[in-house]
C-alpha cells in the first residue's frame, strides 16, 4: 500500500509539468516573495539549466514554511491558532477546530487526517521537504551560479526540511525522517526514527545549513531578501529543538502514559532515562549563538533586542510591537509570510481577521493575571478587585480607595489584549464592558453573553491586529517564527536546569527591561508571584524553582500569541494547567446609589466567570455556575458543566493518522491513541 511519503510527495515522477508552478522568472523574497509568475510545463533539466528558474523551487519551497495566523490553508480547515489550546486564549469560533473538535473531546485517530493541531499529513509541509530535497540534488547542473551562491541556497533548502521537521518533532516526537528525494520506484516504507534520531537528524542540518549561510542578511540585502534563512536563524532553531528535547516530556525514565505503548518500548516518544547532560547541551548551543553573535552578554552583538525610543508607556509598546511585527528588526531570527502585503484586513487569506472579527480567539482573564505592574512587582491576587463582593468592590469605589487593576500594568499587557477604556478597537477607545459597543450584552443584566460575541470574555485579541483599524494595510503581515527573545529565555531556562541559575537572572531581567520592568529580584524580593505555572517537576527539579516558574511567565508574556505558550505546557507536562478552568470578566460600569453611571473608562466593577467547559478541564457534571449581576446581588446561572474531567497525558502529543498507520510502514501510534 502506497506510503504517506509516496503519495504526497511522490506522486508522479519528476518530469514535465511537476514544477508547472515554479518559477522561470527572478523571485524576490522580500518586496515580490512568492508573488508566482505565469510559466508553462517545463522539465527538471530544464528548471536546472538556469540559476533564475532553479531559484524558483527554492521560493516554492519557502512558500510551505508554518505560518502561524490565518491563511487560506487553515481558514476553514485546521485550528486557528495552537494558542486556543492552552490557557491564554479561548476559541469563541463554533466551525473552528478548537472548538468543534478539541473542546469537545471529539478528536481521535481518525480524524488526525486534517484536523488536528499536527495534521501530520498536511501537503504543504511534505511538499516543501520535496521542493528542498529535489533542489540540493540537482543544483549542480545549474551552470550560471556566483561564487559561493550555491552553498548558500543549499543550506537554505536544509533549513526548509529542519524546518517542517522541528515543528513536527514537537507535535509527534520521533518521526520518518526522509534523507532525499524519492522516486517513485524506490522503497518508500521508512519506518518511524526514535525520538534521539529525529533530533540529532534536525540539529545536524542546522548546523550544517549555519556553515553555509550569513550570520545576517548584509544591508544590500535587507530590502528585497527579508526573511531568507541565515546562519543565527539555524543555530536559533537548533537551540528550541534541544530546549524542547530536554525538557520532561521526552527527558525522563517514566513515560508519562502508557508503559506498553510500542512508541514508548521504541524510544519514539521518550529517551527512556533522564540525562542532565540534554539541559548542558541547550547551554552550549545557546553559548555557541551568542559567541557567533558577539558576545556572551544581553543585547550586545549582531542581533539583539530592540529598544524603545523613550519611556513612557507608548513607546515601550511601540518597542515591544516593534519586535514581534516588523520583519527586519535586530531581533529577528526567523520570518515567515504568505504574501507580498496585505491588500486590507478583511483579507483573510494573509491575515487573522476571524481571530478578531468572528471571536477565534479571545484573551482568557487567566492568561492576562500573568503580566506583571508597570514597576515589575508582581500583580497579585489582592490587586484583583474581581475577588471581592460587588458591595465591596461599591464601597471601594464610593470612599475613593478603589485601585484600576488594568492601570499601571505591564506594557505587554495592552499590546496582547484590548482592555476596556485603554485600547482601541477599530478607531474606538475599547467597550467591553456590559452594554457595551465591542460587547453586545445588555447593562441592566437581562442578557449575559458568556459563550459568544465579540468581547466573550470581556477581551478581545490586540497582537497583530493592533486596532484593527486598516493600519495594516498594504504590509508585509509576517509570522515571527523565532526571535532573540526567546533564545534568551532559553539560556536562562537551561542555565537554571544546570545549577547555574545566578548566570540567568541578567538574561529574564534584559527582556523585561525592554517594557520598562526592573529585575526580578529587584521587582519581587520575597519571591511571590501568582502561581501561573505548573510544571512536573518529578523528573528534575531546578534548584531555583521561583527562577523557573518565572522564565516560564516571562515565555508567556513576550511571547504571546506566538505558539510557545502551548509548546511550553507539554514539555513540562503541566497537566494541571491543562486542567484548570479558564476565566473571564464581566465588566459593569460604577453606578453611584442613585443609578448614575460613572462612565469615566476606569471605575468598573467586575464579575470573574468561569469560561465554559473544555473536554479536558475539571468540572462537576450538571453544576452551573452562578453570578451576581450588579448593582445589587441578582443572581443568575450561566455555563452548565457537561461532564467531569476528561484529561489524560495522551493529549500531550498529536495521534498519527489511522490511515497511516493502516499502511505498515513503520509507524507506530503515540501513547494513549
Amino acid at each position: 500500500m502506497k506510503t504517506i511519503i509516496y503519495r504526497l510527495l511522490f506522486v508522479g515522477a519528476i518530469v514535465a509539468g511537476l514544477f508547472a508552478t515554479s518559477c522561470v522568472d527572478e523571485f524576490e523574497v522580500g518586496d515580490d516573495f512568492l508573488v508566482k509568475k505565469p510559466s508553462g510545463d517545463i522539465s527538471i533539466d530544464t528548471v536546472f539549466s538556469d540559476a533564475v528558474s532553479a531559484k524558483g523551487v527554492l521560493w516554492n519551497a519557502y512558500a510551505t514554511l508554518y505560518y502561524g495566523l490565518t491563511d487560506r490553508t487553515t481558514y476553514f480547515h485546521n485550528l486557528e491558532g495552537l494558542n486556543s489550546l492552552g490557557d491564554d486564549y479561548e476559541s469563541f469560533l463554533n466551525q473552528s477546530r478548537g472548538t468543534s473538535v478539541y473542546y469537545s473531546g471529539q478528536m481521535n485517530p481518525s480524524r488526525e487526517y486534517n484536523d488536528s493541531k499536527g495534521y501530520y499529513t498536511k501537503p504543504e509541509r511534505w511538499k516543501g521537504i520535496r521542493y528542498a530535497y529535489t533542489f540540493i540534488e540537482n543544483v549542480d547542473k545549474v551552470p550560471n551560479f556566483e561564487q559561493g551562491e550555491k552553498e548558500r541556497l543549499v543550506g537554505e533548502a536544509k533549513m526548509i526540511i529542519a524546518s517542517h521537521y522541528a515543528n513536527m518533532f514537537r507535535h509527534f516526537g520521533g518521526l520518518p525522517l526522509l534523507k532525499k528525494a524519492y522516486q517513485p520506484a524506490d522503497d518508500t516504507n521508512i519506518e518511524r526514527a526514535t525520538v534521539e534520531e529525529t533530533v540529532s537528524f534536525i540539529t545536524n542540518l542546522c548546523d550544517e545549513a549555519a556553515s553555509a549561510l550569513p550570520w545576517q542578511l548584509s544591508n544590500d540585502e535587507i530590502g528585497a531578501w527579508a526573511g531568507r534563512f541565515t546562519a543565527a536563524g539555524a543555530k536559533g532553531l537548533k537551540v528550541r529543538v534541544l530546549l524542547f528535547a530536554a525538557s520532561p516530556l521526552f527527558n525522563s525514565s517514566d513515560t508519562w502514559n502508557t508503559s506498553g505503548n510500542e512508541s514508548v518500548s521504541n524510544l519514539q516518544t521518550t529517551y527512556g532515562s533522564y540525562d542532565a547532560s540534554r539541559w548542558q547541551d541547550v547551554v552550549k548551543a545557546c553559548e555557541d549563538f551568542f559567541t557567533l553573535n558577539g558576545g556572551i552578554a544581553p543585547n550586545t552583538g549582531t542581533y539583539y533586542l530592540n529598544q524603545p525610543t523613550g519611556t513612557d508607556l507608548q513607546s515601550y509598546r511601540e518597542g515591544y510591537r516593534e519586535g514581534y511585527y516588523n520583519r527586519s528588526n535586530p531581533g529577528m531570527l526567523i520570518s515567515v509570510r504568505r504574501a507580498d502585503k496585505s491588500p486590507s484586513k478583511w483579507d483573510y487569506y494573509y491575515f487573522p481577521t476571524i481571530w478578531v472579527r468572528w471571536n477565534g480567539m479571545l484573551p482568557t482573564l487567566t492568561g492576562l493575571n500573568a503580566y506583571p505592574k508597570a514597576d515589575g512587582t508582581p500583580f497579585l491576587e489582592a490587586d484583583m478587585p474581581w475577588k471581592r463582593t460587588n458591595a465591596e468592590q461599591q464601597m471601594a469605589l464610593d470612599n475613593g480607595t478603589y485601585v484600576d487593576p488594568f492601570a499601571d500594568r505591564d506594557p505587554r499587557l495592552y499590546e496582547v489584549s484590548n482592555i476596556t477604556g485603554k485600547t482601541y478597537h477599530n478607531g474606538r477607545l475599547f467597550e467591553g464592558y456590559m452594554g457595551g459597543s465591542h460587547r453586545g450584552d445588555k447593562e441592566d443584566g437581562s442578557q449575559v453573553k458568556t459563550d459568544k460575541g465579540l468581547a466573550a470574555s470581556g477581551f478581545t485579541n490586540y497582537k497583530f491586529t493592533l486596532d484593527f483599524a486598516g493600519e495594516y494595510d498594504g504590509r508585509t503581515i509576517h509570522w515571527p517564527e523565532l526571535r532573540i527573545a526567546e533564545i534568551y529565555l532559553s539560556y536562562a531556562e537551561a542555565l537554571t536546569m544546570v545549577g547555574r541559575s545566578g548566570e540567568a537572572y541578567p538574561w529574564v531581567d534584559a527582556v523585561r527591561a525592554r517594557v520598562g520592568l526592573k529585575g526580578l529580584l529587584e521587582a519581587n524580593p520575597t519571591r511571590s508571584a501568582i502561581d501561573v505555572t505548573h510544571p512536573d517537576f518529578s523528573v528534575a527539579a531546578p534548584a531555583d524553582e521561583f527562577l523557573l516558574k518565572e522564565i516560564l511567565r516571562e515565555r508567556k508574556c513576550e511571547l504571546a500569541l506566538e505558539d510557545v505558550r502551548f509548546y511550553d505546557l507539554i514539555r513540562w507536562r503541566c497537566a494541571e494547567d491543562f486542567k484548570k478552568r479558564l476565566s473571564g470578566l464581566l465588566i459593569w460600569r460604577y453606578k453611584k446609589y442613585d443609578g448614575t453611571i460613572v462612565d469615566d473608562n476606569v471605575s468598573f466593577v467586575f464579575n470573574e466567570f468561569q469560561i465554559r467547559k473544555r473536554f479536558v478541564q475539571d468540572g462537576e457534571s450538571g453544576k452551573e455556575q452562578i453570578i451576581k449581576i450588579y448593582p445589587g446581588d441578582a443572581e443568575t446561572a450561566i455555563n452548565k458543566d457537561a461532564h467531569g474531567s476528561m484529561w489524560e497525558p495522551k493529549w500531550y502529543l498529536s495521534a498519527f493518522p489511522t490511515t497511516e498507520l493502516n499502511k505498515s510502514y513503520g509507524l507506530t501510534q503515540n501513547p494513549g491513541w
